[in-house]
């Protein structure tokens, strides 16, 4: 199945960037998107949606949407 998450600046991604930037590993990043259920492979290659991310309770995730939002406002 293959996904294509439209993104843009009223539906942006949190990509794995922002999850490295937040600190995290790519090793680490895999294993949440396990334990949460989310499909890594799409997340590598696309990002997640924002509003989805922002639904799940859980503080790793937190901390990479705090990313995320700086870095969609420094580029708008």
């Amino acid at each position: 199945m293959t996904s294509k998450i439209q993104q843009s600046a009223t539906n942006p991604n949190m990509t794995i960037a922002d999850c490295r930037n937040a600190g995290y590993c790519v090793k680490g990043c895999k294993k949440r998107c396990e334990e949460l259920g989310l499909d890594f492979k799409v997340f590598m290659r696309e990002g997640l949606p924002v509003a989805e991310m922002e639904k799940l309770d859980d503080a790793e995730i937190a901390r990479s949407l705090e990313v995320t939002r700086a870095r969609i406002a420094k580029e708008s």
